[in-house]
């Protein structure tokens, strides 16, 4: 195992990951990490995190762990949660996006945070929280069951495995699901690309999933907007607002009247 993929452990963890070349996660505590990022966490490759670890309970703060393929370990009083929300700010994608996303792709959530080739997948679900640990899809190898009920074992692209709590056959379906969505996603780029370049597109066969993806963005967009103000209108006034506003009738609807 790399020394990269150590720094942070203490020594006596760094031998036994090295000698094993696997770092259990059910075993391995925030005190394990000697390395503490508080101050700007997000600060790191992104497409390098391998597994962020969640130990906070509903009754009891705790850091959080990352473990990254580049810089090895750190821990941060940043939830895992906090961490995944100042993604989303640096990236080109929205959780509403995903959503969405994930919705005309007819999958079951919960959501991956997936961008490019970054496919981080929720993991270590707990009953009573709402912070979760997260695993990197996209330097998944192969999944077998772990060592104890309840866990799996993960090889990682550089013959590196890792243990956490899980079953091979739930990650493996989010593990597909994540890479469905990427796929959604670079077909919808491309559509985007097409239709910037010109291209006749009514015939195309990127699928009227993509095809209809804007249009629906924006309906279901406004829907949550209205719905947040509490204003009485349904999905049928919202369509008929946003063909007005496509076809430059900018004539006011007052919601007062009887129409």
């Amino acid at each position: 195992m790399e020394a990269s993929y150590l720094e942070g452990l203490t020594d006596q963890w760094r031998l036994q990951a090295r000698a094993t070349a696997t770092v259990d996660f059910t075993k391995l505590r925030p005190a394990d990490v000697t390395r503490v990022v508080n101050e700007r966490p997000w600060d790191l490759d992104w497409s390098a995190v391998l597994f962020i670890k969640n130990f906070r309970t509903p009754h009891q703060l705790a850091d959080t762990v990352v473990w990254t393929k580049s810089e090895g370990f750190f821990r941060t009083s940043a939830s895992a949660n906090k961490l995944l929300t100042k993604l989303c700010t640096l990236s080109a994608v929205n959780w509403s996006d995903l959503d969405l996303e994930l919705e005309r792709c007819r999958l079951s959530g919960p959501t991956p945070f997936v961008d490019g080739n970054l496919q981080l997948i929720t993991t270590e679900r707990p009953a009573s929280a709402n912070n979760t640990s997260w695993v990197n899809g996209q330097h998944i190898k192969h999944i077998v069951a772990g060592p104890r009920r309840g866990t799996v074992r993960v090889l990682i692209d550089d013959g590196v495995s890792l243990i956490f709590r899980d079953t091979p056959p739930r990650l493996q379906k989010k593990l597909h699901e994540a890479r469905e969505l990427q796929g959604f996603q670079q077909r919808l780029w491309q559509f985007m690309q097409a239709k910037h370049d010109g291209k006749d597109l009514r015939e195309s066969s990127f699928g009227r999933d993509v095809r209809e993806f804007a249009d629906y963005r924006d309906l279901m967009l406004c829907w949550q907007v209205v719905r947040k103000a509490n204003i009485p209108m349904g999905l049928a006034e919202i369509e008929a607002i946003l063909r007005d506003l496509a076809q430059r009738d900018a004539h006011p609807w007052h919601l007062t009247d009887d129409r």
